[in-house]
């Protein structure tokens, strides 16, 4: 019997099996994030590359899934970042900080939704901070999207069951007006006009210190961050970027 045959799949909190041990499961849940800590001794060489053994150890990721959390720096081996290609070896210790596992459908929650003006085709609310658009990496509840469902109209289904009728985002501590589609035809419609650059967005904002200039316009492109990687930054000259123009004006100075 070869090696990748006598493996089983098991959760990642099983027993040991040949060719791998669980060091003291840490699947627990971090209080900061809401991720999973997982950690396994192996005990023999292995043919497999650290991508597919750690799709084979937890089910419910898929291989793209684990080459993201190796490409953030949240795989190690022995305490240092490996790539997907790396091959566990007898004695090595991984690690690794996941999502948990998804829930199986939407949660409707009664948020209040602020909303500003609605019709047959779509609505505009107020989102308030410190709420995520739509669940992701683990955030499944306490979302807009959990509300909408609640609310209970039909929203498109444009962008898949996780984030019904929604036709753009915001961050979570940010505040403003979004618009939801309620049905796909809306959706594509509206959807055309923000890539024409057609709707104009503006946002009145609360700013500390004062500008040099009291009005201007700041032409610079944006990517994800290079820490940070749930933040967008100006990013001159990295790939994947996206052309950005926002102009300001000062409209009142306040003091203190």
């Amino acid at each position: 019997m070869t090696e990748e045959n006598e493996q089983n799949l098991e959760p990642a909190s099983a027993p040991a099996i040949p060719g791998e041990d669980v060091v003291a499961p840490e699947d627990g849940e971090d209080s900061d994030a809401d991720l999973k800590h997982f950690q396994w001794r192996v005990t023999k060489n292995l043919t497999r590359r650290i991508d597919q053994y750690l799709v084979d150890r937890v089910g419910y990721l898929s291989r793209a899934g684990v080459q993201r959390l190796v490409g953030e720096g949240l795989v190690k081996v022995n305490g240092r970042v490996v790539k997907s290609s790396y091959h566990p070896r007898n004695g090595d210790i991984v690690e690794m900080v996941a999502p948990p596992e998804p829930i199986s459908e939407l949660v409707p929650e009664d948020i209040p939704l602020d909303i500003i003006y609605e019709d047959e085709h779509f609505l505009a609310l107020n989102k308030q901070a410190n709420l995520m658009v739509h669940p992701a990496r683990g955030v499944w509840t306490g979302t807009l999207v959990n509300g909408l469902v609640f609310y209970g109209q039909r929203w498109s289904g444009v962008n898949g069951n996780w984030r019904p009728g929604i036709l753009h985002r915001l961050d979570r501590n940010t505040t403003g007006v979004m618009l939801v589609a309620k049905s796909d035809e809306a959706h594509w419609r509206i959807a055309r006009q923000f890539e024409n650059r057609t709707i104009q967005k503006t946002y009145i904002a609360i700013v500390h210190g004062v500008p040099q200039l009291l009005g201007d316009v700041i032409d610079m492109p944006i990517g994800r961050d290079r820490y940070i990687r749930e933040k967008q930054a100006v990013r001159k000259e990295a790939a994947g970027v996206k052309p950005a123009v926002s102009k300001y004006e000062v409209i009142e100075q306040l003091r203190g």
